[in-house]
């Protein structure tokens, strides 16, 4: 009997993220948080990481026009980290045609779930 697929837990990263990009309020409270002061989104995304959050989000409030960049060189961070297919290109075009998307799709992925051990 020849086996043509691995048992899932010896199966490697899915190479997507958690959520969807259209998923947008799957986490009401992340979405909110996002729609209404976007700044402490970058920061808390930022922090998760292990990266300064507070000038993120400085100038995030300071030059909002600096979100699409914010967000795109974050969802090619979370990309790397978590071995998912993607390209800067992508990331900056998504980042410039559904920035709230993005931006919700990056927290949410950098937040750990219940079940999660760490990011």
């Amino acid at each position: 009997m020849t086996v043509t697929e691995q048992p899932e837990e010896f199966k490697g990263p899915s190479n997507e993220f958690r959520n969807g990009l259209f998923s947008c309020c799957s986490d009401v409270g992340i979405c909110c948080k996002t729609c209404w002061c976007p700044c402490l989104s970058h920061k808390a995304v930022n922090e998760k990481m292990n990266q300064p959050g507070t000038a993120t989000c400085l100038l995030s409030c300071w030059c909002p026009i600096t979100w699409f960049c914010i967000s795109s060189n974050q969802r090619g961070q979370i990309r790397k980290l978590r071995g998912i297919d993607g390209s800067a290109f992508k990331d900056f075009l998504l980042s410039c045609c559904c920035l709230w998307c993005v931006m919700i799709q990056n927290e949410v992925e950098v937040t750990p779930k219940a079940d999660d051990q760490q990011f």
